[in-house]
């Protein structure tokens, strides 16, 4: 160890570096550049070290890395020569504790060219944030020799070990105490301890009171550290289900999914939503609609995918249904020091802080629109972040692996809206399709499936036809407008342009697939394009069935047409069963869009207007009530107003929903007050229908 300034020292191996990094508790990034064996040498004389690998003998494979998750790590080397799992890499990266060094073992003199990530992954090891040991150099490792953190304080009550874990703890217990409808957002980057804190409140409350308190999340294995925190502070050993506590007061905690937890009835004091992200917006609408008392948490920085753009939008949800609701951030860490060079290097590397840019209209807004090449991101640091930046404020869970995507993908189309020099909207689209003809007959044979063509082949499969396949589709698979720049039109122009820019790429079809919300669903519908087929599982990103969309440019406007007709038929019978539980307020609209035949009977009519007489009754009249309002939502002429409000024609009518259930939902005593207000509904169309 050399101090070669007042403020610098420089290392001459990793054994004085590792001792260093310890002392200050802090993390680096370390790139070894070399033969296999002279790479594995130089972490020798380390401990506590864990080798990933699919190489070396005695290394965990790749495929093992998930059962580190929630582990505390020491060293870590990282063979990324053939393989490079990104969610891993930054998985792994957040188990490190503080002091502990982050090596890879990689290739970067002969990576592949057309891996412009990898590219760009070796570029940032030339940063500050990070070290490179090369065989045949002299290791000099240099530092700062500043102290980077303080000791962490032992002052702080209720077992936490930083003051924003104390006051995360104190909020959710006022959750319990205070007043009801006041819901808690905790946020924090990953390593500051929320989970934690969040465990140890539970502890607090049911030492001193018998409350049920429930704890949700998407995967068990979220909510590992926070039961680990419970049992500490009860100071309980594990039973058979280490998920579901009793404490000594009769009090209890217990982990229910998110889908049961909404599907049943469960009685609960306190709710805590762990990991909400990685949960769909409208399923946490309906929790807090649900539970008085609800806490949510969400990390805004992770390998999951960013939280920011989540956090934005939940907030803008939480003002719109609170009058009162409150969020702590949790800002220090806790297993490592603050500017830990790990965790900045990450953020750069991985865009995990990346912001939109702040930029705002006039008065009169003129965009340019141009075609971005993934070639020249990779040169061009500042582009590439906006635009991602842009992604995550429209779309809450973008990923590190859509900056491999961006960069990596040949199918990739990139379009881009600027204003004054900064992107404000941006469109990306992939090319599918041109199947030969052997394979296009096992895909619609259901005998295989290609990555990356969810238009092509949701089409050919759904209608039958395989020579579909053979033709060249383009789906839009984002689309983001900053905020202060939407409903401006912008969307719209970006998706027209791309249209005729397909035309002279001889594109047969473009086409786009999303959650199904009505204003969605209105805005594309608006642009022309029709509905293909709607899947019969909710997403599970966006909590909402996936609709699929296509518009002919050029060749298939027969094979769309039929597509189309498929829809129209099974829609309406699917609304009874696959989709009874569809919104409500959606089904006009997708109804708007199918093409139906045949006029009601005149019979039918008449039995119509017997009921709205209140002549006969419910029981009676089910097919013809069902068949005329099909044909009334399909009818865009007749069906000008608000569908909204034909919420209760839908729920009963349509999704036959039980008396009770439609009852409760709008407000009536039972079937019979129900039944009146459907009959006063039915006579009010009816009378539209005349005039």
């Amino acid at each position: 160890m050399i101090q070669s300034d007042e403020n610098t020292i420089v290392f001459t191996s990793l054994s004085q570096f590792s001792d260093f990094s310890q002392s200050r508790r802090i993390r680096f990034p370390i790139l070894l550049d070399g033969s296999p064996s002279w790479c594995l040498s130089q972490v020798d004389g380390l401990n506590n070290v864990t080798i990933v690998s699919d190489e070396f003998e005695h290394a965990m494979p790749w495929k093992a890395v998930k059962g580190l998750l929630g582990q505390e790590l020491g060293h870590v080397v990282l063979d990324i020569r053939y393989k490079a799992d990104i969610e891993k890499i930054c998985a792994i990266a957040g188990c490190l504790r503080g002091g502990a060094l982050l090596f890879f073992i990689g290739l970067p003199n002969s990576t592949d060219k057309d891996d412009r990530f990898l590219q760009r992954f070796y570029s940032m090891f030339s940063s500050e944030h990070a070290r490179v040991v090369t065989q045949g150099g002299q290791t000099a490792l240099l530092s700062s020799d500043n102290p980077a953190c303080e000791q962490q304080s032992s002052q702080f009550s209720f077992g936490a070990v930083t003051s924003d874990q104390e006051q995360a703890i104190i909020a959710v217990e006022r959750v319990l105490s205070g007043h009801r409808k006041r819901p808690l957002l905790l946020t924090a980057d990953r390593g500051r301890g929320k989970s934690s804190a969040m465990g140890l409140a539970v502890g607090k409350i049911l030492k001193e009171k018998s409350k049920r308190i429930v704890v949700t999340s998407p995967k068990k294995a979220n909510v590992e550290t926070l039961f680990e925190h419970i049992y500490t502070s009860l100071q309980l050993d594990k039973g058979k289900n280490p998920f579901d506590v009793t404490a000594p007061l009769g009090g209890s905690v217990s982990y229910i999914a998110p889908d049961r937890l909404l599907q049943e009835d469960i009685e609960a004091d306190l709710l805590l939503v762990d990991e909400s992200a990685a949960i769909p917006l409208p399923m946490l609408q309906r929790m807090f609609n649900q539970y008085s008392r609800v806490c949510f948490s969400t990390t805004e920085h992770g390998y999951e995918g960013t939280g920011r753009g989540f956090s934005t939008r939940f907030r803008h949800l939480l003002d719109s249904h609170f009058m009162s609701w409150r969020e702590v951030k949790l800002l220090a860490p806790v297993r490592w020091a603050m500017e830990d060079p790990l965790e900045h290097w990450l953020s750069n590397t991985f865009l995990f802080d990346v912001e939109a840019c702040e930029v705002e209209p006039d008065k009169t807004v003129s965009v340019e629109l141009n075609r971005l090449s993934a070639s020249s991101l990779v040169s061009d640091e500042a582009t590439l972040r906006e635009l991602f930046g842009l992604l995550v404020s429209a779309h809450y869970q973008t990923s590190p692996n859509d900056l491999v995507h961006i960069l990596n993908d040949p199918s990739l189309y990139i379009y881009t809206a600027s204003y004054k020099g900064h992107l404000v909207g941006a469109l990306l689209a992939q090319f599918e399709g041109q199947f030969s003809t052997e394979l296009s007959k096992q895909v619609v044979r259901g005998e295989r499936r290609i990555k990356g063509h969810l238009l092509a082949q949701g089409m050919a499969f759904n209608s039958g036809v395989a020579s579909l396949l053979a033709a060249k589709f383009s789906r839009i698979t984002r689309i983001a407008v900053l905020p202060s720049f939407r409903r401006k039109g912008i969307a719209s122009m970006m998706i027209r342009q791309f249209e005729d820019a397909m035309l002279s790429e001889n594109v047969n079809m473009v086409g786009t697939s999303f959650g199904a919300t009505e204003g969605l669903s209105s805005f594309w519908f608006s642009l022309g394009y029709q509905p293909i087929k709607l899947g019969v599982q909710r997403d599970a990103a966006s909590g909402c069935y996936s609709l699929l969309l296509g518009k002919n440019i050029e060749g298939l406007e027969n094979d769309l047409r039929d597509s189309l007709s498929l829809f129209s038929t099974n829609f309406p019978a699917q609304l009874t069963e696959q989709f009874k539980d569809v919104e409500p307020s959606l089904v006009p609209i997708l109804l708007r869009e199918c093409q139906l035949q045949n006029d009601l009977p005149s019979a039918c009519q008449l039995q119509l207007h017997q009921f709205a007489k209140g002549y006969l009754g419910y029981d009676h009249v089910v097919g013809s009530l069902s068949s005329w309002l099909v044909q009334l939502f399909s009818d865009t002429e007749k069906v000008t107003s608000d569908l909204r409000c034909f919420g209760l024609l839908v729920e009963k009518i349509l999704q036959r929903k039980p008396w009770d259930v439609v009852a409760s939902r709008h407000g009536f005593r039972g079937r019979k007050g129900c039944e009146k207000a459907i009959q006063v509904e039915v006579k009010k169309l009816l009378a539209l229908e005349e005039i």
